[in-house]
């Protein structure tokens, strides 16, 4: 446990503030919530403690004002290249939750528009796919275009957006050969 105002980021390698990441840490401020929380990982340079992934956070952390001490992890990493190799694994070796995926935890944790999402969807008969089925052979009315679906709720309403989705779903239908 540490006092947020203990850590330093290494600039030499480490990404710089840009406005996205500044509106990240206004929202770690405004959303604080430790369950959301991932501790910093640090390591000790000369007596100081220099985050190596979770510099958001550290940052939210020291400008929320009422965070006064935050677990941290410590490794060790005493060559300023193991700690940029750490940064960049820690950023780069991830799997990303794709939108489909976030949208079914969305849906899990009551998000309001992911369950107008989900109902319209259902009630449309589409269905959402967390993953994209083998060689993306689609059936019809399934989908993982969330962003599109979003997009549409957002222009016509929910009402609005499920006629959309009915006409898709029922125009991928296999049509009956002519007798």
């Amino acid at each position: 446990m540490v006092s947020p105002s203990e850590l330093w980021v290494d600039e030499s390698y480490q990404r710089g503030l840009s406005d996205r990441s500044m509106r990240l840490i206004r929202k770690i401020i405004g959303e604080w919530d430790w369950t959301a929380f991932k501790p910093p990982v640090v390591v000790e340079v000369d007596g100081k403690l220099q985050v190596i992934d979770g510099q958001h956070t550290a940052l939210g952390a020291l400008t929320h004002g009422g965070i006064e001490q935050l677990p941290v992890l410590v490794v060790k990493a005493d060559r300023q290249e193991l700690r940029a190799n750490a940064f960049v694994r820690h950023n780069r070796d991830r799997i990303q939750v794709t939108p489909t995926q976030l949208h079914t935890a969305m849906v899990a944790a009551g998000d309001e528009d992911a369950l107008t999402i989900a109902q319209v969807c259902e009630r449309a008969g589409a269905t959402i796919l967390k993953n994209p089925p083998p060689f993306s052979q689609f059936k019809p009315g399934e989908t993982m275009a969330i962003s599109t679906i979003s997009a549409v709720v957002s222009r016509r309403h929910a009402v609005g957006a499920r006629k959309v989705l009915e006409v898709c779903v029922k125009g991928a239908l296999p049509r009956s050969r002519p007798r």
